[in-house]
């Protein structure tokens, strides 16, 4: 579902698929969500963190987090690494070049 999103929904709103739109189009997803936090690493400025709250339940944080390693991982071709997925957000972080 994730390399679905990739190819129909970045491509709707970015002519490139690439790591810079990437970012803009998660940027652009999250802000329907109830509340969404976006921030660069100070020391790693290609480090991208994401913190999404929906307030759904736990099924909807593990769709979230299968749609976007099937999203982001084929784009940036690195590792994608969760660090909380609870019933009400999800927070991960990836690194682009």
């Amino acid at each position: 579902m994730g390399i679905t999103i990739a190819k129909e929904y970045v491509s709707y709103f970015f002519p490139k698929v690439n790591t810079r739109t990437l970012v803009q189009f998660l940027d652009l997803w999250f802000k329907r969500f109830q509340s969404f936090h976006h921030r660069v690493d100070n020391d790693n400025p290609e480090l991208h963190y994401f913190t999404v709250i929906h307030d759904i339940n736990i099924n909807f944080s593990n769709a979230l987090k299968m749609i976007l390693e099937g999203l982001i991982i084929p784009i940036v071709k690195k590792d994608l690494e969760f660090r909380d997925i609870t019933a009400n957000a999800i927070s991960f972080s990836f690194e682009v070049d």
